[in-house]
């Protein structure tokens, strides 16, 4: 379009008033007086790039290309009519060689998004046209471009994928598509791009919880007035309640279907009126014959009924055409293969008008396994070493094994029909019938209760004799052709109560004889803590006189002691409160776990019982304590903890090799416990001696370097363990040393 042409549209579009060309052209002259007031280089020649900005006050989309010819041209305006400063000649040429470039890229780039959102508003204002009607259809209306991106979306979209209009607009489709569909609608778009419907393709979207939907979906290209393809029109049904009863009916023919192939019985059909059989293959396959649909005569069958069951058979179907009862029962059969097989056989008869049978239909079971399963499972009843027997809802006794017969002196025929109540005193009969109807009806009605008899049912035998006897009676509950019925073992428990009750006389004389020596032991104990008490005291008068008589003699001679003499003096009084020191501590030690104070159910902060510990210790100016902050938000009962770490702190500074150092006290809390670290950078304890430093009155060192009683760590370790608690020790020489040990949460002396 000449440019002529081109300032006429913009005059016919955009009216001739100025207000919208102000802006551009203040810009252009600000510009170009700026770059004129510039030495020549690019600084002013990249402010003509603002100009295309100013295209977006313009509704045609070429008024771009406008601005970047006015930018061209005083971009070379600026490039002849400046000075030429200090920057070569061909640089300032390249430079604006460049912004040119730049304009003109800007000016496309402009001009084709400009048009890309007029085609986009024009094709929304038309779908939107059409949406007027079906804005509020059930279905799912959705427009969107050839690249997926929507522009329109009803109400029905807002049901189904549970996102507002607000969100969907200006965004792509395939935040909608599961990653397995990508490829499907790919080729959905493809046929659309080349004018190709898609109609009522079933498939699967994505609602904004994330879960799957079922959705039916139509899709139509929709064209400008070209005739060009610019965007796609969807329709979107939700199908999920039909998918759901297809897939229900679906599995239900699978099962059905499964069902059938499955079922074991053979089915069979016999008509009155010409005597021919049809049987099912099922039936052919059980009694071993080739299967023909028309069985061939009644007659044929009936004969390879085993002998001792065909009259019993034979009668009861005849009764049951007579409509004198029902047909169900089991018999031998020879198979194919000659031998016999058990079948279980049902049927029905139908009858006509007159009351004359016409059709049988009838089921047959190959019950040959269970057979084999009852049969050995009688062989296992009469040959067990215990009393056995089985007895229906009514108390009648069906099986009684050959132990029964021999505990209660009646013989197997006797008692085959008889009630249970037999085998009972008669004081209990009347009670047992009772609790035997309940318990009866709960095995029919399979309850719970049914699990073990009533506490009332009797524990008692009677023989024919009429001798009664312990007994112990188990019950196993079970239905048998649907009947419920109970197993019963009875063992005579005359000999099992007699070794009860020689089992309850020793545990009477055990428990006396723990009584006594429990007696003994606490009497022990009391006598040991009062040799304790007496023994301390009695041995600390006679240490308090060594020591004061060794005062008063260095304070009568002084004038004539020497240097030695004196240091003895010193020595002796050092071994008098050493005895003092290991006398307290022996007595301490013999009233653990048995003498409490206060301080054993006094609850204290975990930071008020480390400033106590440590205000008894007053550690060496060399040496740092550093406690874990875990112990300023736990509580806990202040003896024995408090003389256990005081001890094992003590022990780490008294041992320490070195004038300055480092003791560590940690503390972890478990569900039930309390888990503490006590760790040292002395000089470590070899680890032979591991397990001896918890002795009494051992030390590593000689008491003449380390002043002790060595009894510290066997204080420790009894009470840890008294108080149910466990003390271990981690070191090599020269590397320190840890002590673990935990109390549990709930404090209680295990005395």
């Amino acid at each position: 379009m000449p440019i002529g042409q081109l300032f006429a549209r913009l005059r016919e579009e955009n009216g001739s008033g100025f207000e919208r060309h102000l802006l551009p052209a203040l810009l252009s002259i600000a510009s170009l007086l700026f770059d004129l007031s510039t030495p020549r280089g690019i600084a002013g020649g990249t402010l003509y790039v603002a100009l295309v900005c100013c295209a977006r006050l313009y509704r045609e989309p070429r008024a771009s290309y406008v601005l970047a010819a006015c930018g061209t041209l005083f971009t070379l305006i600026g490039f002849l009519g400046k000075s030429v400063g200090h920057t070569p000649i061909w640089v300032s040429m390249v430079n604006r060689t460049l912004c040119i470039g730049v304009l003109w890229l800007g000016a496309a780039l402009f001009c084709n998004e400009k048009r890309r959102a007029m085609k986009l508003t024009a094709v929304r204002s038309r779908a939107d046209a059409l949406l007027a009607v079906l804005s509020n259809a059930g279905d799912a209306i959705i427009g969107k471009s050839l690249d997926g991106i929507i522009f329109t979306w009803n109400t029905g979209a807002e049901k189904l994928f549970g996102i507002p209009a607000q969100e969907m607009i200006g965004r792509s489709t395939a935040i909608l598509i599961p990653p397995e569909l990508r490829e499907e609608e790919l080729s959905i778009l493809q046929r659309a791009q080349d004018g190709r419907s898609v109609e009522r393709l079933e498939t699967r979207r994505l609602r904004k919880d994330g879960s799957s939907v079922d959705v039916s979906i139509s899709t139509y290209p929709m064209r400008a007035e070209s005739g060009e393809i610019e965007s796609v029109f969807r329709i979107v049904r939700d199908i999920s309640d039909r998918k759901q009863v297809e897939y229900a009916l679906h599995e239900s023919e699978e099962r059905y279907a499964l069902a059938v192939r499955g079922m074991s019985v053979g089915v069979w059909e016999w008509d009155l009126r010409t005597s021919n059989l049809h049987l099912s293959p099922r039936y052919c396959e059980i009694v071993g014959i080739d299967c023909n649909p028309q069985g061939g005569q009644f007659a044929s069958l009936r004969d390879r009924i085993h002998p001792e069951d065909q009259a019993r058979v034979i009668e009861l179907l005849q009764a049951h055409l007579r409509r004198e009862g029902n047909f169900d029962t089991e018999y031998r059969f020879r198979h194919e293969n000659g031998r016999f097989i058990w079948l279980r056989a049902t049927a029905q008869a139908s009858w006509d008008a007159a009351g004359k049978p016409v059709k049988v239909v009838g089921s047959i079971d190959d019950i040959t396994e269970r057979k084999h399963v009852e049969e050995r499972f009688q062989l296992i009843v009469r040959e067990a070493p215990y009393a056995l027997l089985m007895a229906d809802k009514r108390g009648t006794i069906q099986v009684a094994n050959r132990r029964v017969t021999e505990t209660f002196g009646w013989s197997n025929e006797e008692l085959v029909g008889q009630k249970v109540e037999l085998l009972m005193p008669e004081r209990y009969r009347v009670q047992h019938s009772d609790i035997r109807g309940r318990y009866m009806e709960w095995v029919e009605q399979k309850s719970p209760d049914a699990r073990s008899m009533s506490p009332g049912s009797c524990r008692v035998g009677i023989r024919r004799s009429g001798e009664e006897f312990p007994v112990d009676v188990g019950f196993i509950a079970f239905c048998h052709d649907d009947e419920p019925m109970v197993l019963c073992s009875v063992i005579e428990a005359t000999e099992r109560l007699r070794a009860e009750e020689d089992r309850n006389r020793f545990q009477e004389r055990l428990e006396q004889q723990v009584s006594e020596r429990t007696e003994q032991l606490v009497k022990a104990n009391y006598d040991l803590e009062q040799f304790a008490f007496v023994a301390s005291h009695d041995l600390k008068a006679p240490l308090r006189v060594i020591d004061n008589a060794s005062k008063w003699l260095e304070e009568d001679l002084d004038q004539y002691l020497g240097g030695e003499t004196r240091e003895n003096m010193n020595l002796l009084r050092g071994r008098v409160r050493r005895m003092e020191k290991l006398l307290d501590d022996l007595l301490e030690y013999s009233r653990i776990g048995r003498k409490f104070d206060d301080s054993y159910s006094e609850t204290v902060e975990g930071s008020v019982l480390i400033e106590n510990i440590l205000e008894l210790l007053v550690p060496p100016p060399g040496f740092r304590v550093d406690i874990s902050p875990a112990f300023s938000a736990a509580k806990f009962t202040r003896m024995p903890l408090q003389q256990i770490l005081y001890n094992l702190i003590n022990n780490a500074i008294k041992h320490h090799d070195k004038k300055v150092g480092l003791i560590e006290v940690k503390l972890e809390v478990s569900a039930a416990d309390y888990h503490f670290t006590v760790v040292d950078d002395g000089p470590g304890i070899p680890k032979p001696y591991h397990e001896e430093v918890f002795k009494m009155f051992q030390t590593l060192k000689p008491r003449d370097q380390v002043e002790g009683s060595g009894m510290g760590l066997a204080v420790v370790r009894k009470q840890v363990e008294t108080f149910g608690g466990m003390l271990s020790l981690e070191s090599e020489e020269g590397r320190g040393c840890t002590f673990r040990f935990t109390l549990p949460m709930k404090q209680r002396a295990r005395i």
